[in-house]
């Protein structure tokens, strides 16, 4: 395998290309496309990356055909309709996962191609990818939360030729600190925990099950995942205290957190802290959307950066509105990375539960010494 990396200057663009070339065999490379500005609107971040789709095409690979593309998104409800219309008379299959992207970025897109092949769409929806001497089946399928009514709205509003498969948060029970998820074989003890990660493990298992993959193996596999890096990741445990860290920003996404957290340590103190980094998020009208993130956690602790506001061209940020916003009386507020510091590393976290939020690190604080502070 060969890998390279550039930035397009022209559209402001982070590329990778990896190509495996193996003589008498059909070429197979993968594209890897991000937004240097991360801070741009959703809309041109769109438009880059499919510019660079477009150009690595025609320029880098033009004897290849596209076979498979995946689009992640920050916001699948408010942004998936606007990426599906560039794709509606696409030949190959297509997917969209909403996962945010870590470089805070609000789309990124990973694309496979293959030379000597053919493809197309068959009548079942299915993408037929035919090589000389075999043919593969690609699926394009819509596997969604049917729980959420705007996810599940613009599902089914949809008119693009998909397969749409509803999916619910399966039945699960927590005992002393571990969930115990509901088969048919008893409760099946997993390392992942909280609403939000069972609700994506039922996804999961639809998606491997029209795979092919039997539901037994599915759950042997399950028990022993630990989830994604930076996603309730835990950090340290110690005798009576435990801690997280969590790549959480959005206010959906900070609210299912703290709420697992809680569920799964329902005994302990819970001292949540978020920081406010990403642009949406030091945004002064969208903080509204902010209100009850934070209502699970006995200790609600809020960071952000006045100079960060400054360096993005913001408006002004005050305590006032992050108070108003989170409708918590008894929120703490810091500005001051020292202060944020000293406040976590005064605490005794005796029977407590410490749950990090951000796409940041709170100023430049270290996590390792974090660590230590649980005993």
């Amino acid at each position: 395998m060969i890998t390279k990396k550039k930035i397009n200057k022209e559209t402001s663009t982070e590329i990778q290309i990896s190509s495996f070339i193996k003589a008498g065999r059909p070429s197979e490379y993968m594209f890897m496309i991000k937004p240097v500005n991360t801070y741009d609107t959703f809309e041109k971040q769109l438009e880059n990356i499919m510019s660079s789709f477009r150009m690595l095409k025609k320029y880098e690979t033009p004897e290849a055909e596209t076979v498979f593309v995946r689009i992640f998104l920050s916001d699948a409800v408010n942004q998936a309709e606007l990426v599906s219309s560039y794709f509606k008379s696409s030949d190959y299959a297509v997917s969209i996962v909403e996962q945010p992207p870590l470089n805070g970025s609000k789309i990124s897109v990973w694309a496979y191609l293959q030379t000597d092949v053919e493809v197309k769409k068959l009548e079942s929806q299915l993408f037929q990818v035919k090589h000389k001497e075999s043919t593969d089946l690609w699926s394009a399928l819509n596997t969604y939360n049917a729980e959420d009514s705007e996810v599940a709205r613009v599902v089914e509003a949809s008119d693009n030729t998909i397969r749409k498969l509803p999916y619910y948060t399966p039945e699960y029970t927590v005992e002393n600190g571990e969930t115990l998820l509901e088969t048919s074989e008893g409760p099946l003890p997993i390392e992942v925990f909280g609403k939000h990660n069972l609700n994506n493990l039922a996804g999961a298992k639809w998606i491997c099950q029209h795979m092919g993959i039997d539901e037994d193996d599915f759950y042997e596999a399950i028990s022993t995942f630990k989830g994604a890096s930076k996603r309730l990741e835990k950090i340290a445990e110690g005798e009576t205290s435990v801690a997280y860290k969590d790549f959480a920003h959005s206010p959906s996404k900070v609210a299912a957190t703290t709420r697992a957290v809680k569920e799964q340590y329902n005994n302990k103190t819970l001292l949540a802290c978020l920081e406010l980094h990403t642009y949406s998020s030091l945004n002064a009208k969208f903080l509204k959307e902010y209100k009850g993130a934070l209502d699970a956690a006995d200790i609600a602790v809020v960071f952000y950066s006045p100079h960060a506001i400054e360096i993005k061209k913001l408006e002004e940020v005050t305590h006032e509105q992050i108070a108003n916003a989170f409708e918590r009386d008894d929120l703490i507020i810091y500005t001051n990375p020292d202060d944020f510091k000293n406040f976590l590393f005064s605490q005794k976290f005796d029977n407590t539960s410490l749950l990090l939020m951000s796409s940041g690190d709170y100023g430049g604080l270290d996590f390792d010494e974090v660590k230590g502070l649980i005993a």
